[in-house]
């Protein structure tokens, strides 16, 4: 989806002063300058441009390329002079004469199919022989998404299945989402309005009141998309419950690994998991989860297949890690069977 108008400030860096003349100048993580030089003494500008950006990991995310093709900026200035330029990713070039005052700059990340994905903007004082450096952060177009998601099971295996699933923000309450009327083993989700950035997402699959499984991914949310998601529950346990004791930490574009899984286990013997993200990620929480359930939050988990109540013979255990800022997340998974 292309969008045809931009949002206001997400975020921005302070502005300094250079005693330089030349020209227009653009930093995108390289250095970048704009088009035709500028004379002698002519009051010039540069800008610094900063875009954060990650990969997620084992995470719904919609899509679209959240990294910048090209940066489209457009500067507004005294008595109404202006400039507008397209700067692509390690490119240079250079802007003509700048009228000495103060100018607004706005920039826009572009993706390589045209989508604005990231904005940014601010203003910075020209003086005629100055050169002003202005620093803008870029980030996320603050808006709406949607979601769409799809669980199916072996319709033989449940009679009556009911759905329970939550969108959880890093702060604030957690949405409930209605799924269409369960049938033949499937049902559909489907949601608009919902405002960018990531979420917990919680999946339970319940016979009448009997939990039979579940799971929990993060999921992100981009203004003007929509990100969809397909949840197979090949294997049900179609009796009992189950209970765990587990430590999560919630992260955002991360990388989660679980250490100390094993495919089979005998009953009765514990299995501890522990959950980690990369080195110098910063403060995180790790939240775990058996069949959809929540065990806690922590870094380790311990379960032991002997506990009550202990009806299910496949485990699928889910650890989520979100950073406390709530700009960062990733989940991971692994199945224990009790054999």
């Amino acid at each position: 989806m292309r969008h045809s108008s931009l949002p206001p400030i997400t975020r921005v860096a302070g502005i300094g002063l250079l005693f330089l003349a030349g020209a227009l100048a653009l930093v995108t993580g390289f250095s970048c300058q704009l088009p035709n030089g500028a004379g002698t003494g002519t009051p010039a500008l540069i800008i610094q441009i900063s875009s954060p950006q990650s990969k997620m990991m084992k995470t719904l995310v919609p899509n679209v390329d959240m990294v910048a093709a090209t940066y489209q900026i457009n500067g507004t200035g005294p008595s109404g002079a202006t400039f507008s330029t397209t700067v692509a990713a390690g490119t240079t070039a250079t802007v003509s004469t700048l009228t000495s005052g103060t100018w607004t700059v706005n920039v826009s990340g572009v993706d390589a199919e045209g989508v604005f994905i990231t904005f940014g903007s601010r203003t910075a004082q020209v003086t005629t022989g100055q050169t002003a450096t202005v620093a803008i952060t870029v980030t996320p177009i603050v808006g709406p998404g949607s979601l769409s998601l799809t669980l199916t099971w072996p319709a033989a295996s449940v009679a009556n299945p009911i759905i329970q699933a939550q969108l959880i923000p890093a702060t604030g309450s957690a949405t409930a989402l209605t799924f269409s009327t369960p049938s033949n083993g499937s049902a559909t989700y489907s949601g608009s309005g919902i405002m960018n950035g990531y979420y917990t997402l919680t999946l339970e699959l319940f016979d009448s009141s009997t939990l039979v499984m579940g799971a929990v991914d993060v999921v992100e949310i981009i203004q003007g998309q929509t990100t969809s998601g397909t949840y197979n529950f090949n294997s049900v346990n179609d009796y009992g419950s189950i209970q765990a004791t587990i430590t999560p930490t919630a992260s955002n574009p991360l990388t989660v690994t679980i250490s100390g899984a094993v495919a089979t286990v005998a009953p009765g013997a514990p299995v501890t998991l522990s959950a980690s993200v990369p080195a110098g990620t910063g403060n995180v929480v790790y939240t775990w989860y058996v069949n959809g359930v929540s065990q806690g939050v922590g870094s380790s988990l311990t379960i032991n297949s002997s506990t009550s109540p202990l009806a299910a013979d496949t485990y699928r255990v889910d650890v989520t890690a979100i950073t406390t800022n709530g700009l960062q997340g990733g989940s991971a998974t692994t199945t224990i069977t009790v054999s």
